[in-house]
């Protein structure tokens, strides 16, 4: 799904995420006046409301601004380096993420789950 520089108004992150195919242009678009609104970012809002797979964000994003991305949930205490100091990673933001990522683990579990439903009662 490819977006024209000249006819979308979509840039950064947002083109990015249509350009992928993770989400289509018109919900960007409607997210981000959504998300301005509500005052909170974009990926926030994709990923509370929309119910976007953060991890398919997280990878765009990377891509699109040429860092790199790294998943917290490898880091094993044994393996840090000597006097890093794990303890002040803050866990209240790192149990926000996983509830947004759990949340919409499970909203897509039960979007698929209703197709399917739908599809059995179809056939």
């Amino acid at each position: 799904m490819a977006v024209s520089a000249t006819t979308s108004p979509l840039a950064g992150l947002s083109r990015r995420l249509v350009q992928d195919g993770i989400i289509d242009e018109e919900t960007v678009l409607t997210a981000v006046k959504a998300a301005r609104k509500m005052k909170i970012g974009l990926v926030p809002y994709l990923v509370t409301e929309i119910k976007a797979d953060p991890r398919q964000i997280a990878i765009a994003a990377s891509h699109e601004f040429g860092v790199p991305l790294m998943d917290i949930e490898v880091l094993d205490r044994v393996d840090a380096a000597p006097g890093l100091e794990l303890d002040l990673i803050d866990r209240g933001k790192i149990s926000r993420v996983r509830y947004a990522e759990e949340q919409a683990f499970a909203a897509h579990h039960e979007r698929q789950r209703l197709v399917l439903a739908d599809q059995f009662l179809i056939d």
